[in-house]
């Protein structure tokens, strides 16, 4: 995963991908920036990482198989400090599978495949952000139909289609990578046709619900948040909620008309879980920033990318908490705790501290997160 959550993208080709790569058209009209977060589902977003999370269980298997030479250890960069995929995800779905008499489809029987492909090359990190670009199904899978067609040169086709080829060539540069991924895509929409489209429908009034009581919670602690999200330039955009994500999130700022985030689906009844990685993820790109200012490349290096900032945004994400929502501090620590496998202690003070064991920071990056969430808030 990129520490930057955000991929290379122009604002002509954000403006073409969105609109929908079916055809040759014409980049979609600037919008008026947004002044809110909208909060809801896609289906085309919900099926791709559904899809990433079989790839990430065959990668990261709770058991070897007898005989099988041990794993290769972890690295500070390979093992975020949380889950990808929330833990059991699959497990329910080949349940629900076997339920409906469709186990084992295709995404089944070809995860490892695909997961030994998507970690031979770290090209392929940005498939955790792509379908955030992609305002529908239509945009995305056509996006990739027309890409493999072209033979990844933009010159072979005209308008919108053009930008999405171009966008998906400076990510994918090889036929390998070009071929694995519209692969990819096909499994995926063969995925849905044998499953997950009966599936999401059927979970849609819940689904509905359950966004509908997380909008009326981020409405409560929105105006708390203003001047953060001020000075974030981050006062509006679309949240997702996605069942298959664990408590790490997913966010993309550059190269689109709006800010997307995607999280995991708080379970039914607590809707206000929804805002701690909610919060993880707006305060991610200034984390990002930070550790880039605060740490010598040669220690980003050392304590990994990926590892460092995450834990960086989850550190931040609680300053910002005890300052705009104190009541709601334990609540946060305690959330991502249990998220990384950790059994929170009772007492607040007790969770500061295992909070802060867990998701350990240099001493140096701790105070630029400590002057980043006060500039934050000073309106600087």
């Amino acid at each position: 995963m990129r520490s930057t959550r955000s991929l290379p993208l122009t604002s002509l080709a954000a403006a073409a991908l969105l609109a929908g790569c079916g055809a040759p058209q014409a980049a979609e009209q600037e919008i008026t920036p947004v002044r809110e977060w909208r909060i809801g589902t896609a289906e085309h977003i919900a099926l791709w990482y559904h899809g990433l999370a079989y790839t990430a269980r065959a990668a990261n298997p709770t058991t070897s198989p007898p005989g099988a030479p041990p794993a290769p250890p972890a690295t500070a960069d390979t093992l975020p400090p949380l889950p990808l995929y929330r833990p059991g995800y699959v497990d329910s779905m080949t349940a629900l599978k076997r339920a409906a008499g469709v186990y084992p489809t295709e995404l089944d029987e070809r995860a490892d495949e695909f997961a030994r492909e998507f970690e031979s090359e770290a090209a392929y990190s940005a498939l955790h952000f792509l379908p955030l670009y992609f305002r529908d199904a239509d945009a995305l899978f056509g996006a990739i139909r027309v890409w493999h067609q072209a033979g990844g040169d933009p010159r072979r086709v005209t308008g919108a289609a053009a930008q999405a080829v171009a966008f998906l060539s400076s990510l994918f540069r090889t036929e390998r990578q070009r071929d694995a991924v519209t692969a990819w895509a096909n499994v995926l929409l063969a995925e849905s046709r044998a499953f997950y489209h009966a599936h999401w429908q059927a979970r849609q009034p819940e689904l509905a619900a359950v966004a509908s009581a997380v909008t009326a919670e981020w409405q409560s602690v929105a105006d708390s948040l203003a001047d953060f999200l001020l000075f974030a330039r981050l006062r509006g955009g679309e949240l997702f909620l996605v069942p298959a994500l664990g408590p790490e999130g997913r966010i993309v700022t550059r190269g689109v008309q709006q800010p997307r985030i995607a999280i995991t689906t708080p379970p039914a009844g607590r809707p206000r879980d929804a805002l701690w990685p909610f919060i993880h993820e707006l305060i991610y790109p200034l984390a990002a920033e930070t550790v880039q200012e605060y740490l010598a490349p040669v220690r980003i290096r050392e304590l990994g990318e990926t590892a460092i900032t995450s834990r960086a945004a989850l550190r931040a994400g609680a300053l910002l908490v005890d300052r705009v929502l104190p009541a709601d501090g334990a609540a946060y620590r305690r959330f991502f705790l249990e998220g990384a496998g950790h059994e929170p202690p009772a007492g607040p003070e007790e969770v500061d501290a295992a909070f802060t064991r867990a998701f350990p920071v240099p001493p140096e990056l701790e105070a630029g997160l400590q002057e980043i969430v006060r500039q934050a808030l000073a309106g600087i």
